[in-house]
């Protein structure tokens, strides 16, 4: 996969962040990012907690839109985290 190329080219990318051990807060809200970004964060050494990763082509009843009222998975990933 083309990401996992680029991450080995990006080696002081994924030291860093392998050295860093962060904890990162992935919302897809179910859309067609599920998978990728997580798994180049997993390749870099990084830990991932996802929110709503699972695929849905109705986007969990919501708009996928990044505003406020839909973010709200996110807030309170990211306070327990």
């Amino acid at each position: 996969m083309w990401m996992f190329a680029l991450v080995s080219r990006a080696g002081g990318v994924s030291s860093a962040l392998s050295r860093a051990d962060p904890i990162m807060n992935v919302d897809t809200m179910h859309g067609v990012g599920v998978g990728y970004l997580d798994a180049l964060l997993d390749e870099c050494g990084a830990g991932v907690i996802r929110i709503r990763h699972e695929l849905d082509l109705g986007f969990g009843g919501t708009n996928p839109e990044p505003v406020a009222q839909n973010l709200q998975p996110l807030k309170v990933a990211v306070r327990e985290h």
